[in-house]
């Protein structure tokens, strides 16, 4: 708690949060589940900022500051939240396609068959 406090204090608190939700979210974004505690204070320290691995836990554990796609802080590591969808879920979307597929077909045949039946139609008209 102190280093989150020891941030405010020093009016760096907006440009450490962008900078570590930043990290987060590249790391979230290249399907990353598991980020190490030190990896990123050495990144957050290496971009100016003065951050221990305490301090950052606290400022993760903290109610006001924790972001709605971390999982699980521990002092060795930052879980993030998955997106993982399940096998029913994936089932229902293949079928969706399936189901897309095979009334695009129809219509476009359908569309077709119009056409065809509207081209005999003239044919009959001329002769």
């Amino acid at each position: 708690m102190r280093g989150w406090e020891i941030l405010k204090e020093s009016g760096n608190e907006s440009e450490f949060e962008s900078d570590l939700t930043d990290l987060l979210i590249a790391a979230k974004a290249n399907h990353i589940s598991e980020v190490s505690v030190d990896d990123l204070v050495d990144q957050l320290n290496g971009m100016g900022h003065s951050v221990t691995a305490d301090s950052l836990v606290a400022t993760l554990d903290n109610p006001d500051n924790q972001l709605e796609f971390i999982d699980v802080v521990t002092l060795n590591t930052i879980t993030l939240k998955s997106h993982a969808v399940d096998n029913a879920q994936v089932n229902d979307y293949e079928d969706k396609q399936v189901d897309a597929k095979k009334l695009a077909s129809k219509t476009a045949m359908k569309g077709v068959k119009q056409k065809q039946d509207r081209t005999k139609q003239a044919a009959k008209e001329i002769s």
